[in-house]
């Protein structure tokens, strides 16, 4: 069969953005090096920016989707071979080209990995751009000197996309995981069955004490919510201590001061899960697949149709959603 589902994102003639389900041909995809049949995807918070707001810099229509783990049905590359089950994240899908919200991609060759062993095609996208970025952070954190004995760890927005991921990690590594939540008692719940020690509110930091500094707490932060929420966090770092940064969900501004970095010597690095190196990537997945794989694997995703896609996308945006969310094209 030619034709295969997916949703596209294009601009009406005012402007508007339109997200709906229609059905492409595959023999219209561009030429490159991978055909691909998509298995699962995974509905990340970046996307569902591209799916709900228009993007000046974005050729339309286009099919968004960061992620994608298939099967290979045509390779033009002897890397790879029909059957092969690969993986795809970042790099361009969904952005420069169709993506992971079709039922089949064509990528070029050096954008995919094969399945690392241990994972699968539904277990790699449960983890999929967020469990890279978690990844990144622990290497981070670790080559930062800020190692599971060290383990006064702070993650912020710790029950949805990366920081559900980056909490479950985290806890899998053996660090003391404090986790900044917004929502009631079950979402407390959630992220302690994640494995986090100490649950406390994303409002409780979100003041401005007025101090360039403030007790030391933590001496590492993985933080998704910028604005308010990091500048405060800053300020109660201990000495060398590492604040990583793998989001803006409240701003991607930052009112700080150089105090904490000059008198505690602190550092701040930022995580790019989708343009980093391929090296990295490698690396990262195979710690994931590894040593490093995360026992609550499964507690992290609630799994979707592709139909049913549009319903998540508003509750993704407010931040109702616990974990990750796993678009199954078969479904």
């Amino acid at each position: 069969m030619s034709m295969y589902r997916a949703v596209t994102v294009r601009l009406d003639s005012s402007k508007k953005l339109i997200c709906e389900q229609v059905m492409l041909n595959k023999d219209n995809l561009p030429s490159g090096d991978l055909l691909i049949k998509v298995s699962y995807t995974s509905l990340n918070y970046n996307d569902t920016l591209l799916l709900s707001q228009p993007n000046s810099n974005m050729t339309y229509p286009l099919v968004p989707g960061t992620d994608a783990s298939g099967v290979v049905v045509r390779s033009s590359v002897p890397d790879f071979k029909e059957g092969d089950e690969v993986l795809v994240t970042g790099c361009g899908l969904g952005t420069a080209i169709n993506g992971g919200f079709g039922g089949f991609i064509s990528v070029p060759a050096d954008w995919a990995m094969p399945m690392p062993v241990g994972l699968t095609l539904k277990s790699s996208m449960i983890l999929g751009s967020a469990g890279l970025a978690a990844g990144i952070g622990a290497m981070d954190f670790i080559n930062s000197g800020i190692t599971p004995d060290k383990n006064e760890v702070a993650i912020t927005g710790a029950s949805w996309d990366v920081g559900a991921v980056a909490t479950a990690l985290m806890s899998t590594l053996g660090y003391n995981v404090t986790a900044y939540i917004s929502g009631g008692s079950d979402v407390k719940d959630y992220v302690t069955h994640l494995g986090a020690t100490t649950v406390k509110s994303l409002a409780s930091i979100a003041s401005d004490s007025g101090n360039a500094m403030d007790t030391p707490i933590y001496d590492g932060v993985f933080d998704v919510m910028g604005g308010g929420v990091l500048s405060s966090l800053i300020k109660v770092m201990k000495p060398n201590g590492c604040v990583l940064v793998a989001g803006g969900a409240e701003s991607m501004q930052l009112n700080t001061s150089l105090h904490p970095f000059i008198y505690r010597s602190i550092n701040i690095l930022g995580v790019d899960a989708l343009q980093c190196s391929p090296k990295l990537k490698t690396t990262v997945w195979q710690m994931l697949s590894g040593e490093w794989k995360i026992r609550q694997l499964d507690w992290l995703c609630t799994e979707i149709s592709l139909n049913e896609l549009n319903d998540y996308i508003p509750l993704m945006l407010d931040k109702q959603i616990k974990g990750r969310v796993l678009v199954n094209h078969s479904l």
